[in-house]
């Protein structure tokens, strides 16, 4: 495994903040991951950036936020769906593309690529899921701009992925007399289909809508009101900032996108990361890990 991380196998102090041996080695797992990425998507023309967390660390670090743990990637739904159909014929055997139609109990509405010989646990209760060290891959979808044929696109959206992800809510809902833009007959017949199949209903929809909205996100935050919006155009061109060892696209407006996002983004607001619960090791499979450590 090449090293993309400076100094990997020593701590180091960022920004005030202690970065463990065993963070950077976790780190450098993730870059080694997104080289990878990073390969097939120039071999095929897709377009990716830089976002959430990882866009953050570019700007504001020059690299991962010393309290973060992960990678965020983007991509915009044509590309996004390229890249599904080419990534399992182009990666090494021991990494792994996960998404709903590789790993039936993974139901997230976004991928990962994995390196199965590393560990990152989060469900030790479920042993038959590929849980290594990752990096997110998402889509940007079109949302909601406000107008009412736009609100009532996303709220169908809505609807099939809660079919999707809580199907029997959506059946309870039904037997509550709950409104739908959805006819009963409508979301009984998708929660008939096989779950993989109704995601690709989901993703179909937003398919074929890209493109007709002014605003952006990713989907499925949006149509549960868990993120705001982007302006489209903020994702038009790209440039390359410094990460890490690493040069990586991200959004030229990366000023719009982050104050949208984190309001003063220049501010440290130190704390942990958002997988914080998660068991990492970057020396011990996860399929090791599950097997040998007692998790009760």
């Amino acid at each position: 495994m090449k090293e993309y991380v400076r100094d990997v196998y020593h701590d180091e102090i960022r920004d005030g903040f202690l970065v463990t041996l065993d963070r950077k080695k976790v780190w450098n797992v993730e870059l080694n991951l997104l080289v990878e990425f990073d390969r097939i998507c120039k071999k095929y023309g897709l377009i990716y950036f830089m976002s959430y967390g990882t866009l953050l660390g570019a700007v504001r670090h020059k690299g991962f936020i010393p309290w973060d743990d992960d990678i965020d990637l983007m991509l915009p739904r044509p590309d996004y769906n390229r890249l599904k159909e080419v990534i399992a014929d182009e990666l090494p055997p021991y990494y792994f593309f996960q998404d709903i139609y590789t790993d039936k109990q993974f139901v997230l509405g976004m991928s990962k690529l994995r390196d199965s010989r590393t560990a990152a646990i989060q469900y030790p209760e479920v042993k038959d899921i590929n849980q290594g060290i990752f990096i997110d891959i998402d889509a940007l979808d079109d949302t909601s701009d406000g107008s009412p044929e736009e609100e009532e696109i996303l709220a169908i959206q809505g609807e099939v992925w809660a079919t999707v992800y809580n199907p029997q809510g959506v059946l309870e809902g039904i037997r509550q007399g709950a409104t739908s833009y959805l006819s009963t007959k409508e979301l009984l017949a998708l929660i008939e289909l096989p779950q993989e199949e109704r995601m690709r209903q989901f993703e179909a929809i937003a398919a074929e809508r890209y493109g007709s909205s002014r605003m952006v996100n990713i989907l499925v935050p949006a149509v549960c009101g868990w993120r705001q919006s982007y302006e489209r155009q903020w994702f038009k061109d790209l440039i390359e900032l410094p990460f890490e060892s690493l040069w990586l696209p991200a959004p030229a407006a990366y000023d719009e996108v982050l104050s949208s996002s984190y309001g003063d983004y220049h501010q440290f607001v130190p704390g942990i990361s958002a997988h914080e619960n998660l068991l990492f090791s970057a020396d011990i499979s996860y399929t090791e890990c599950l097997k040998e450590i007692n998790f009760s």
